[in-house]
């Protein structure tokens, strides 16, 4: 069976003639139209539904290698859980009760590395726990906020 499949370009449209089964190109789920085959999986929406971009074969996750996965879950707890540790001997400590710059500095910093830890254990759980396959669909909103 041979379909007939319209494809609009910048310089008009063209009569495309596909045969079913061709590997050259790529079928979209929704709308049914084909895209070529070396779009499928590059990163870029070609179709309106996703489905070059969000399937089985080239599902992306926000932390893409396990090693990446198992690295940003160490250095998150371990910054949270230090950092945590210092900001509590640090702020209530009653022996100097006025503040030096130098704990003020020390109090800034940990607070920081205590925020940016927190931040790499939240990618790490909506990576591997909450959203795993799903963030291709959801990947748009993500990036446009």
């Amino acid at each position: 069976m041979t379909k007939f499949v319209i494809l609009s370009t910048i310089a008009g449209i063209i009569l495309m003639r596909i045969k079913d089964g061709c590997v050259n190109n790529f079928q979209c789920r929704e709308t049914k139209h084909f895209i070529n085959r070396d779009k499928k999986c590059d990163g870029v929406f070609d179709c309106n539904d996703y489905s070059d971009e969000c399937n089985e074969e080239c599902s992306s996750h926000i932390l893409s290698l396990w090693t990446l996965k198992i690295i940003a879950w160490i250095i998150g707890i371990m910054a949270v859980s230090f950092n945590a540790f210092v900001l509590l001997r640090l702020i209530p400590d009653p022996k100097t009760a006025k503040s030096s710059v130098n704990k003020v500095l020390r109090i800034f910093i940990s607070a920081g590395d205590l925020l940016t830890g927190i931040y790499l254990v939240m990618i790490s759980a909506f990576d591997t726990v909450i959203i795993g396959n799903q963030y291709c669909k959801s990947q748009m909103e993500w990036l446009s906020g």
